[in-house]
C-alpha cells in the first residue's frame, strides 16, 4: 500500500487504495481480521524397550515406538471494504488431519570371542504401520461476521457454497528382516555381511525385495612391518559393497481417483447449468512399479597420525540409483490437469572422493582446540 494511504479514514474506518494508487492491502487491518484464526497442534512421542541377556554371549531385545499427532485449522476471510479490488464474499475454513504410526522390534545378537577370532552376530524383525487422515471443508456468504457463528452450518452461511474441499488420507505398513555378521581376525582383518528382505504395501506388486551388501578392512598399522613406524597409530584400509531400497511413493498411486471442476468437466447433464460431474481421471495408476534400488561401492583410507592429534580419512565412491522412481511431468497439450503415475524410469550415477581432516591439540591442561575440514 502507498505510504500516503492512512491506516485509518476520517471515519475512524481502516483506510484503502483508491484509484491510482494501485490494489495493495492495509497490512494493519490485515492482521487485525487474522488475529481469531487459529491453528492447534498435539504431538505424543513414545519409545519402551526390554533388554535381557542370555547364555553368556546372547542378547534380546524388544523395543515399541509410537508417533501421534493431530491438528486443527480454522479460518475466516473477510471482506476488505476498503480495497480497491476487495473480495466479492466472505469465506470460513476449517480442517482437521490425524496422522499415527508404530514400529516394533524383536532383536537377539551374539558377541563372542576365542582367541584370536571376535565374531557379531544380529537378527531382527521389525514392522511398521502408519496412516493419515485430513479433511477440509468451506462455507462463503456469511450475513454476520461474528465469530461466534464460524461453523460448516448452512444456517449460518450460503447452502449453495458449503463443500468438502477434499477429504483423503494414506496407509502404510512396512515388514522387514534383518541378518548381519561381523567376523574379525586379530583385530587386523575384517568382515561383514549383511542381509535384509523388506516389504513395502507402497507397491501393487513385487512388494518384498532382498537387499545386501559386504565389507571388508585390513589394520595395516598392526602389522610388524609397521610397528617401528611411530608416527602412525592407526591405519585401515576398507572397502564396501551395497544394495539398499526406496519405496518413498504415495501409497495412493496404485490407485485411479475420479474427480471433477469447473475447468474440466463443466457440463451439467441434467441442464441446470449448476452441477459440475465428476467424470475424468483426476489421478491415473498406471503399470505396477517396483523398489528403486540404490548400488554403493567405496573404498577408503582411515589414519590417525602424530600420537592421535590427526584423524584423516579419504574415500572413493560410486552411487547408481536404478528403476528410479518418478513422477514424470505431463504434456502441455493435455486439455485437464491430471497426476501422473510413479514410472521405474532411467538411472543416476554420482561418483566422487570425500576427504575429511581433523587435528586436536592441548595448549595447557585446562585448553584444548580442534580444527577440521571437509572437501568432497
Amino acid at each position: 500500500m502507498q505510504p500516503i494511504i492512512p491506516v485509518y479514514d476520517i471515519m475512524g474506518n481502516w483506510g484503502g487504495t483508491k484509484a491510482g494508487f494501485g490494489n495493495g492491502k492495509n497490512g494493519l487491518a490485515e492482521l487485525f481480521r487474522n488475529k481469531d484464526n487459529r491453528g492447534e497442534n498435539f504431538n505424543f512421542l513414545g519409545n519402551a524397550y526390554m533388554e535381557m541377556k542370555f547364555l553368556n554371549h546372547f542378547t534380546a531385545r524388544v523395543n515399541y515406538g509410537i508417533n501421534f499427532f493431530s491438528g486443527y485449522g480454522r479460518g475466516f476471510t473477510f471482506i476488505d471494504w476498503e480495497s480497491n479490488e476487495r473480495l466479492g464474499s466472505n469465506t470460513f475454513r476449517e480442517n482437521h488431519n490425524r496422522f499415527r504410526s508404530w514400529i516394533f522390534q524383536q532383536q537377539v545378537s551374539y558377541d563372542n570371542q576365542f582367541a584370536d577370532h571376535s565374531v557379531k552376530a544380529t537378527a531382527l524383525h521389525e514392522s511398521q504401520l502408519s496412516s493419515f487422515r485430513n479433511i477440509n471443508g468451506r462455507l462463503d456468504g456469511y450475513p454476520i461476521e461474528l465469530q461466534a457463528l464460524w461453523y460448516l452450518n448452512t444456517a449460518f452461511g450460503d447452502p449453495g457454497t458449503r463443500q468438502v474441499n477434499s477429504s483423503g488420507g494414506t496407509n502404510n505398513a512396512k515388514e522387514s528382516y534383518l541378518g548381519r555378521v561381523e567376523y574379525g581376525f586379530k583385530g587386523k582383518y575384517l568382515i561383514n555381511l549383511t542381509a535384509r528382505y523388506d516389504q513395502s504395501s507402497n507397491f501393487a506388486a513385487d512388494k518384498g525385495q532382498l537387499f545386501g551388501g559386504v565389507g571388508a578392512a585390513w589394520r595395516v598399522s598392526d602389522e610388524d612391518f609397521m610397528k617401528n613406524v611411530s608416527w602412525i597409530n592407526d591405519l585401515k584400509l576398507r572397502a564396501a559393497w551395497g544394495v539398499t531400497g526406496n519405496d518413498a511413493i504415495d501409497p495412493n498411486s496404485n490407485y485411479s481417483f475420479f474427480g471433477g471442476g469447473p475447468g474440466t468437466t463443466f457440463y451439467d447433464i441434467n441442464g441446470t447449468n449448476s452441477n459440475v460431474v465428476t467424470g475424468y481421471t483426476a489421478t491415473s495408476a498406471g503399470e505396477p512399479v517396483k523398489w528403486e534400488k540404490q548400488h554403493q561401492y567405496n573404498i577408503g583410507i582411515d589414519a590417525v597420525l602424530f600420537e592421535n592429534r590427526l584423524e584423516t580419512s579419504i574415500e572413493y565412491y560410486i552411487r547408481e540409483n536404478k528403476d528410479f522412481l518418478f513422477r514424470p511431468g505431463q504434456p502441455g497439450t493435455f486439455p485437464y490437469t491430471i497426476t501422473p503415475p510413479f514410472k521405474n524410469i532411467g538411472e543416476i550415477s554420482n561418483t566422487g572422493v570425500e576427504f575429511s581432516a581433523t587435528w586436536r591439540s592441548n595448549i595447557s591442561k585446562d585448553l584444548r582446540y580442534d580444527v577440521g575440514v571437509n572437501l568432497t
